[in-house]
């Protein structure tokens, strides 16, 4: 079964943004990903209003992409 992954450019290169119990979090579909993915930019732009951060990511440094191994299923 495919699983996809949201990453976040690192430097050269791109690193999966999250974990989860120390693994690397996954979705079951690529909307999944994409959903969790906006919601966390939108949660940034929010905390930068509030004043909680000073400034917000560059959504461009942001990719969803299927998982490089697939999971048995």
């Amino acid at each position: 079964m495919k699983r996809w992954e949201v990453q976040t450019l690192c430097g050269n290169s791109w690193e999966n943004c999250w974990a989860e119990d120390d693994r690397p979090m996954t979705f079951a579909s690529e909307e999944e990903a994409r959903d969790a993915l906006a919601e966390h930019l939108f949660d940034v732009e929010q905390a930068v209003r509030d004043g909680h951060m000073r400034e917000g990511f560059d959504p461009a440094e942001f990719r969803v992409v299927p998982c490089e191994q697939e999971v048995g299923g």
